[in-house]
C-alpha cells in the first residue's frame, strides 16, 4: 500500500535480471516479468495492490492462485514426480477459483474432467475448478 503523498516505485526491490510471475489478486490479472520489463513502477498516492510474486522455475510450479488472499497459502501439498504433479488445496469452504501453473516447457496432457484449462501466457496455464473444503488434483505432463 502506498500511503505516501507521491507515487512510489515498489518494484525497485525485485531482481529484474530473473523472470517472475506476478498475480494481481484483486484485479485477477497475471503479469510475466522478464529482464528489463517493469510493471507497477508508479503507484498513485494512497493506492494499493495485492500482488503475489513468485520466481519462474525450471519445473512445473505455482505461479498464482485466486482461491485465497495469500495466493498460495491454501495449497497444502505440492509434489512433482515427473510426469505427474499432485497438488492439494485446503480451504475449509466451498469456492471456485483458478490456480496458475508455470509449466516450464512441459505440456499438460491430462487433467481431471471438471477442471477447465486455459493458456494464460507462454508457459503458464490456468486451472479453474471448485474446491469443497479440500481437494487433491493430479495432472500429467509431457516434455515437448
Amino acid at each position: 500500500m502506498n500511503r505516501a503523498h507521491e507515487p512510489y516505485n515498489w518494484a525497485r526491490w525485485l531482481d529484474w535480471h530473473k523472470p517472475h510471475h506476478v498475480m494481481d489478486f484483486w484485479n485477477r490479472h497475471y503479469y510475466h516479468i522478464t529482464e528489463g520489463y517493469r510493471v507497477f513502477t508508479n503507484m498513485l498516492p494512497h493506492s494499493g495492490l495485492l500482488l503475489g510474486i513468485k520466481p519462474v522455475l525450471d519445473i512445473p510450479h505455482l505461479a498464482g492462485s485466486t482461491f485465497h488472499i495469500s495466493q498460495g497459502g491454501e495449497i497444502r501439498h505440492w509434489q512433482w514426480q515427473p510426469p505427474v504433479l499432485t497438488l492439494g488445496i485446503t480451504l475449509g469452504r466451498t469456492a471456485q477459483g483458478t490456480v496458475l501453473i508455470g509449466t516450464a516447457g512441459y505440456v499438460l496432457v491430462e487433467a481431471p474432467e471438471d477442471v477447465a484449462v486455459e493458456q494464460v501466457a507462454d508457459n503458464v496455464i490456468g486451472l479453474t475448478f471448485t474446491v469443497r473444503g479440500q481437494r487433491t488434483i493430479q495432472l500429467t505432463f509431457s516434455k515437448p
